[in-house]
């Protein structure tokens, strides 16, 4: 009955642990892409434009572990003195979620063109 009990409660807990470290992963996303848009408004303010290619930034972060980092888009415009984007796309299968993106441009978190769930977006500064 006891090992019936254990069972039941991993069973019960597995989804609540993958969605934590899920949370956490995505997390380091967030924080990789504040710390690149942080570099690309100091870059903007020494160039008078923002960079097109993210060794020229000094990024105060290590790229995240679970995530494919894009290269630097230019704003529609074509031209870099107005706009960015980049975006992070989850490696492999995220468990519960998916492969899912996050992207960031020069106002910060780009919802409209980012993929992951309300559950893995941090409430802190992003929303």
């Amino acid at each position: 009955m006891m090992a019936l009990t254990m069972i039941a409660i991993s069973v019960l807990a597995a989804p609540n642990i993958l969605s934590s470290r899920e949370y956490h992963r995505a997390v380091q996303s967030f924080e990789y892409l504040e710390s690149v848009k942080t570099a690309q408004d100091r870059f903007r303010q020494i160039h008078g434009r923002y960079a097109g290619d993210l060794s020229l930034l000094d990024i105060d972060r290590p790229e995240p572990t679970f995530f494919a980092v894009g290269d630097v888009v230019i704003g529609p415009s074509g031209s870099s003195d107005y706009s960015w984007s980049l975006t992070l796309t989850r490696y492999g299968d995220a468990s519960l979620y998916g492969r899912y993106t996050v992207t960031f441009n020069e106002r910060g978190f780009d919802t409209a063109r980012s993929t992951a769930k309300p559950d893995l977006i941090p409430t802190t500064n992003y929303r």
